[in-house]
């Protein structure tokens, strides 16, 4: 019986001058084969591949870079967000905020949203209760309630209108010891007035001053 021969080696010296051996025979011939193979399944699986539409284009379609556009896509939606619940929230609301003013003559007590937007519509309560009585109970309103402002109705109707340095002034006409009388007023925002501004709310009998309530607004886009 003759005997198999052991794996030969070939001796060879690498580019550095190091012997290695690289197997000859069987062993080489195995060793490549799976090469072949990775050859051939790339080359199937190119052909397998559809070709590109005649209407889209590589470059247009695959390649396009639309990180930017999408993010801010997302940005803006993101803002959105924001912004529908700060106002849900009431950040800047319509929710009404009272002031109330106490003095030996009389108690004001107004009561109106300190934040609004444009085109909003919204109510102003003006309660005066008089401690004696009150010849003349006249509101002055400031700046901040007209500048900009539609004023719908006023409801019930001053005795008089003026304007006092600048400021509407409404008569309410006399007010007896422990009586108490509201105006409400409507108000609509121009779309266009924007920022903060002061809404004072002064209480005269007459020419004299009684009580004064301190107010600003703030109106919103």
């Amino acid at each position: 019986m003759r005997r198999a021969r052991p794996l030969e080696s070939a001796r060879t010296t690498s580019s550095r001058g190091r012997p290695w051996f690289a197997p000859t025979g069987e062993a080489s011939s195995s060793a490549t084969a799976p090469s072949h193979g990775r050859t051939r399944s790339k080359a199937d699986e190119l052909r397998r591949v559809a070709a590109t539409p005649q209407s889209l284009t590589l470059k247009e379609n695959r390649d396009a870079t639309e990180v930017y556009e999408l993010g801010s896509r997302r940005a803006f939606f993101a803002l959105l967000t924001i912004v529908l619940l700060l106002g849900l929230a009431n950040t800047y609301g319509q929710s009404p905020t009272g002031s109330e003013v106490e003095s030996a003559a009389a108690r004001l007590e107004v009561s109106a949203p300190l934040d609004v937007r444009g085109g909003l519509y919204f109510q102003g309560r003006f309660r005066i209760t008089a401690h004696r009585d009150i010849e003349h109970a006249t509101l002055v309103l400031g700046s901040g309630w007209l500048e900009s402002m539609h004023i719908n109705t006023i409801e019930p109707s001053p005795v008089r209108e003026a304007s006092r340095e600048g400021d509407l002034a409404l008569d309410f006409g006399h007010v007896t010891a422990g009586d108490t009388i509201t105006a409400y007023l409507q108000f609509q925002v121009n779309p266009n007035n924007l920022g903060r501004r002061s809404q004072d709310v002064r209480l005269y009998d007459d020419t004299e001053l009684l009580a004064t309530a301190r107010r600003a607004v703030t109106i919103w886009p």
